[in-house]
């Protein structure tokens, strides 16, 4: 294996554990907003937890799609 190969490989697991650490931020916080919402928190006036979990997980999945499909093209 080369030099640069080892360092691909370091670099993908490395993006493939920042992955899950993200992942599983996200899904604490879909536990938490379904918690909140099985507690009635959330009305059509005040959904503000609902908008921020959305727009994170939105937000994650693009950045690692986009991080992902280049691993890809250049390997």
């Amino acid at each position: 294996m080369s030099r640069s190969a080892g360092i691909f490989v370091g670099a993908y697991y490395y993006l493939t554990l920042n992955h899950l650490v993200h992942a599983s931020w996200g899904i604490l916080g879909m536990l938490w907003v379904l918690g909140r919402h099985m507690a009635d928190a959330y009305s059509a006036e005040d959904h503000v937890g609902l908008e921020a979990l959305a727009s994170y997980w939105h937000a994650t999945d693009i950045i690692w799609l986009s991080i992902f499909s280049l691993f890809y093209v250049l390997a």
